[in-house]
């Protein structure tokens, strides 16, 4: 009897056990369960390693990358959907455009949907024929048209090399001509294009026009008609401000510590800094970044939990459009937060 006891003492401690892990498992997804402290994120999606990207007026995100697996690198079109569905859209010719791994892509969107580019082949600087072009594609990809930028927009002692464009805001486009340090403006109804500020002159000179100097440009963002770029080796951001067809340069951060490897605006006119391994940023009113997130989240996507955390500091790529959020970490995973200054 006493042996029957024993034995039924264990089975009673084993079904506790096992009730218990499956009341923890179920509890991850239970709608009643306290989830209050897990980031919820609209998606998230493997991509490869994503040289640019850009979100429609339809909420789709565009995104050039290439798997790092395979060789040789492909240039692909990736389309991901506000619902998280990610699929190809077309593939970019390696011979024609460059290695993923050795081409600086720049990726920008018309109010129309309309796709513009750019392709800078930095190990053929001197002879890469596409280097002065902006490129669009067709509207189902099947073909790609392209405007050559005029070396008479400007004193341009240097072949022109574009290697980043944003809109405007009014489907005119600002590129960044890095051979001559120069920004200007393509504009595909006309089609033309004019210099904006900027000259051959290594360095950092706020100014207006041709008096403004730049070192090495690595992105460009706009909105409400202001431009913003990250400058000089990702240790300046520097504002362009438009008056009577004249633009003004001024540097806002300057030597910064760490790199600033991308920049957003959101729909407050709050300009927000990915700084590299160190997490988001935002720019104060006195031109100071401040931290404003670093932390580790556990996190959520589509009522699932997800088994790890999401790391700030584990990000390389940012776009913002109005008050949503788009990352992409060095896993090569692209998420979406939206309305992400009530989560974080």
């Amino acid at each position: 009897m006493k042996n029957i006891n024993i034995k039924q003492t264990k089975m009673n401690k084993l079904k506790i056990v096992a009730l218990a892990f499956l009341i923890a498992s179920c509890s991850k997804n239970d709608p009643f369960v306290d989830q209050t402290n897990y980031l919820e994120v609209d998606y998230q999606v493997a991509v490869g390693i994503v040289t640019d990207l850009t979100v429609n007026t339809d909420n789709n995100a565009y995104l050039f990358s290439y798997d790092g697996s395979v060789f040789p690198y492909v240039t692909t079109l990736n389309k991901v959907t506000p619902q998280g569905q990610i699929s190809t859209e077309t593939t970019l010719a390696t011979a024609t455009y460059g290695s993923p791994s050795t081409t600086t892509f720049g990726l920008a969107n018309s109010s129309q949907g309309v796709l513009y580019w750019t392709a800078l082949y930095w190990t053929a600087l001197d002879t890469n024929s596409n280097r002065n072009k902006v490129f669009n594609f067709s509207s189902n990809y099947a073909t790609v048209s392209s405007y050559t930028m005029s070396t008479g927009s400007a004193p341009t002692p240097n072949t022109i090399a574009l290697n980043k464009i944003c809109n405007y805001g009014d489907d005119t486009f600002i590129v960044y001509d890095k051979a001559n340090r120069m920004l200007k403006r393509y504009i595909p109804s006309a089609p033309t294009d004019s210099f904006l500020a900027g000259s051959t002159a290594n360095g950092f000179t706020d100014g207006t026009g041709a008096s403004a100097g730049f070192g090495d440009v690595s992105k460009i963002v706009a909105k409400n008609r202001i431009i913003y770029l990250i400058d000089g080796n990702k240790k300046y951001i520097r504002k362009v401000v438009e008056n009577n067809n004249n633009f003004t340069v001024t540097t806002l951060v300057s030597n910064y510590s760490d790199d600033i490897i991308d920049i957003g605006i959101d729909a407050n006119n709050d300009l927000y800094a990915l700084v590299d391994r160190k997490g988001i940023y935002k720019l104060s009113a006195s031109n100071q970044l401040e931290l404003f997130t670093n932390r580790d989240y556990p996190y959520k996507y589509g009522g699932i939990i997800s088994g790890g955390n999401f790391q700030f500091t584990a990000v390389n790529r940012m776009f913002i459009k109005n008050n949503d959020m788009y990352l992409v970490a060095y896993d090569s995973r692209f998420y979406k937060i939206s309305n992400f200054k009530s989560k974080l």
